[in-house]
């Protein structure tokens, strides 16, 4: 039997799996807060790469069931309805049919994210805990995803307070439209300018720099002296 490839993905010890990192990141909750450190501390990458990965499948499943499955189902539909039935309204109900399958495709993906999609991604990729901190640490200085994210995100919200997950699909679907125009037509130097908190320079280069210069630092502070309760100003004599 064929080797399948194989992931280690374990906790190391010390590891909290706090997803506080990446909220901060994601929301840019504390813009005065931001720092290189804390954007390459990834202290839960297994529970963050299976977030980008549903948010993938997601705004996959939006433009396949608003851009493919739903007019071709809609024509499906009316192909399939008799000639002495068809009626003033047999377009409508057609097109409402596609919209209703294009919120069950959104639906499903949001089920197929987390629980195919995701093992899937792990499985075939083949990498280490170290390994996935690295991606994750890719898809936090990615500009352009982490934006198109964050407005699937919040129009997903919108979409679906409107027509719930048939609304749902056509506002994620504007988000990937406006994302992809907005890289697409201003230049990089104006959208650094925009959305960056934390300049090229100033980033590690990998989580684990990151890590090292975190326990160098710890062990600095715990080699320095600290001055004795007794010492102080030395008292004048009288």
């Amino acid at each position: 039997m064929a080797n399948t490839p194989t992931y280690n993905i374990s906790k190391s010890e010390g590891e909290n799996s706090s997803l506080g990192g990446w909220v901060e990141n994601f929301f840019r909750v504390d813009l005065l807060r931001s720092s290189p450190k804390c954007l390459a501390n990834i202290p839960n990458p297994v529970v963050e790469y299976g977030i980008y990965c549903t948010f993938k499948t997601v705004e996959f499943a939006s433009l396949f069931g608003g851009m493919l499955a739903r007019p071709l189902y809609a024509q499906y539909v009316l192909k399939r309805t008799p000639p002495d039935k068809i009626t003033v309204n047999t377009t409508k109900i057609a097109r409402a049919a596609g919209r209703k399958l294009q919120g069950q495709i959104l639906l499903a993906s949001l089920f197929m994210g987390p629980l195919v999609v995701f093992p899937l991604a792990l499985q075939l990729g083949g990498c280490t805990r170290t390994e996935l901190k690295e991606k994750c640490y890719q898809i936090r200085c990615d500009e352009r995803t982490i934006m198109h994210d964050r407005l699937t995100l919040l129009m997903g919200f919108a979409g679906w307070y409107w027509k719930r997950f048939q609304g749902a699909v056509d506002f994620i679907n504007g988000a990937t439209v406006y994302t992809t125009l907005r890289f697409r037509l201003l230049s990089e130097e104006s959208s650094n300018i925009a959305m960056k908190f934390v300049a090229d320079d100033d980033r590690y280069a990998s989580p684990a720099d990151a890590e090292l210069d975190m326990r160098q630092l710890t062990r600095f502070f715990r080699r320095s002296p600290t001055p004795n309760a007794g010492e102080g100003t030395p008292e004048t004599n009288k």
